[in-house]
């Protein structure tokens, strides 16, 4: 690992684990990146799903959406519209909140587009809303979707960092708002 650390590969966290190096982006297409992104968060995701009993979804930037790389259903799954290969946007998904909120400066703001949609009643749809949540994401360290993309359906996430605390991806659990 110091090899690779060296080569930039990989980096040390100050708590002691690794996350992956800028060289590892550098060498990989968006297909390989995402197949290296579901690798990693496999485990974690199945156990979420083994503790939540819920859908889990793990979801990275590409342009102006968060697209959903793999998810894993619980044996009740939910009837949502995401699928794995499907995008949505930033602003009304726990998952592209999650991501934005961390990023640095204007680099938010290449996510987001200029006028945010309404998809329910409880989508934010002004800048000030959404500056409002992502300051509590950041506060919190995770993301709520509370019925924003889509009716029945709330959503925690959590941002996936890489190098230089730069969020990669987001990890959500999708609970029916009933539970």
């Amino acid at each position: 690992m110091q090899t690779r650390c060296r080569m930039g590969y990989a980096i040390k966290q100050a708590r002691g684990d690794y996350t992956l190096g800028p060289a590892s982006f550098a060498l990989s297409n968006e297909d390989s990146r995402d197949a290296t992104l579901k690798s990693a968060a496999l485990e974690d995701m199945e156990a979420l799903a083994a503790e939540f009993g819920e859908r889990v979804s793990l979801g990275a930037p590409k342009g102006k959406r968060i697209y959903y790389i793999s998810m894993i259903e619980n044996d009740t799954p939910l009837k949502l519209r995401a699928e794995s290969g499907d995008a949505d946007y930033f602003h009304s998904t726990a998952l592209g909140k999650a991501m934005v909120a961390f990023k640095r400066g204007e680099r938010a703001n290449v996510h987001l587009k200029s006028r945010l949609t309404r998809f329910t009643e409880h989508t934010l749809t002004t800048r000030r809303q959404l500056d409002q949540a992502l300051s509590l994401i950041r506060k919190y360290g995770f993301a709520i979707d509370r019925e924003e993309n889509e009716l029945g359906c709330v959503c925690y996430a959590a941002p996936i960092f890489g190098w230089g605390d730069i969020p990669v991806a987001a990890i959500s659990v999708s609970v029916p708002t009933e539970r």
